[in-house]
Formats: structure tokens, sequence, C-alpha cells
């Protein structure tokens, strides 16, 4: 059995003051409530090569009697990045997709098929666009963001077709 440590970020929390107390004119000081927000803690890290030999574990104990133990974070990792071929190559997505997910619970593969839906209208609405000549493109501030929509604005045209196409995969297979 594979040695299954991950290596975790420390978690931290910042107390962020929105608005410091302020003085009124006659010198007093006036008690504003101060509010603190906390920095979301980040997420646990995990190599791509650790996902997929947690994948390889997986379809081993189907097959033998050793003892598979259950990695949420390497089972997270595989479904947020599902999508980038680079980051899950093609044999791994394959087997995700026919293999794992069909072993999911009915509410993950109504959540993944509503993702793989999101994913391959986008394209299609962005498809559409290009060819009417309305497609807008990345806009300048998206650089810094990553989150779902600036990743997709920064893909080259190759890399949103295979995000399509994986998105295609998934539904033709994962069924609800």
């Amino acid at each position: 059995m594979r040695n299954k440590s991950i290596r975790r970020k420390p978690s931290t929390t910042i107390d962020v003051v929105s608005e410091p107390p302020t003085r009124s004119k006659n010198g007093t000081s006036s008690k504003k409530k101060v509010q603190k927000k906390k920095k979301k803690a980040p997420e646990p890290t995990i190599e791509p090569a650790e996902a997929w030999a947690y994948l390889l574990d997986w379809e081993e104990q189907h097959d033998s009697s050793d003892s598979w133990e259950h990695n949420e974070t390497a089972e997270a990792w595989l479904i947020q990045n599902m999508y980038d071929a680079e980051a899950v190559p093609k044999d791994v997505f394959a087997f995700l997709v026919e293999g794992y997910m069909q072993e999911k619970p009915e509410s993950d593969r109504v959540a993944i098929r509503a993702d793989a839906t999101r994913r391959a209208l986008r394209y299609k609405e962005y498809e559409k666009q290009v060819k009417d000549g309305t497609w807008q493109g990345a806009d300048d501030n998206d650089d810094d963001d990553d989150d779902d929509e600036s990743v997709w604005n920064r893909l080259e045209d190759h890399d949103k077709r295979k995000v399509y196409k994986r998105a295609r995969k998934t539904l033709d297979v994962v069924k609800v």
C-alpha cells in the first residue's frame, strides 16, 4: 500500500478591522461596532501524482481484499481539476469518469452533471459569440483572479474546446 501523506499548508486566520472607532467633535470616542472578518484558511494541497495514486488504489481495492482508505482531499482535487487537461491526463480523466464517478452517491453525481452542463453550455455560448463576432474576450483585471470564469477567459480556444469535450464525456458517462 502506498504512503498517503499529504502536505498541508498551515491554517491561518487574520483579523481585519473594517472601521476604526472615531472621535466626535467634543473629543469623546463614539462606540461604533467594530467588525472582524476572518480570512478563509487555505485548502489542504495535494500533488497531482498523489491524487492519481489514490485512483489506482481505489481500483485495486475492487480486485483484492486490501483495505482502502478514503482520502477526501485527493477526491476533491480530482473533481475540481478534472477539466484541466494539464493537471489530469486523458487516461486518468477517462478512468475517473468511467470508473470512479459511477460509484459516487447520486447527490454527488447530480452535482458533477450540473457542473458539466454549465461548462458545456458556456462553451456553446462562447462558440456562438465567436461566430457572431460578439466575443469580448478576457478583461485586463482577470489576470489576478483564480475563479472559474477568470480561468476560462484566459484559456486558448483549443483548451476551451478540451474543457467542452471533457464536459460532454462526463455528461455522456455519469448517469443519475
